[in-house]
């Protein structure tokens, strides 16, 4: 799922004519691991990723708590 995101994102991103470099390397460890085996570097963009759905109203709540 989490890969069904990424290209998701990156169809998304050349479509406004930008390109992440962490897109396609993401994208072919990923398919290439089948997400096992995953680094520090796989989580934390993952993570980056699917934070940009979340919404900003949720992001910026005075209420929440700071790791």
């Amino acid at each position: 799922k989490v890969l069904n995101v990424v290209d998701y994102m990156l169809e998304e991103a050349k479509s406004n004519n930008k390109y992440p470099i962490w897109g396609e390397k993401l994208r072919t460890e990923l398919k290439e691991s089948a997400g096992n085996n995953l680094t520090l570097w796989h989580f934390n963009t993952i993570i980056s990723v699917l934070l940009d759905y979340v919404p900003d109203e949720v992001k910026n709540k005075p209420n929440a708590k700071s790791l």
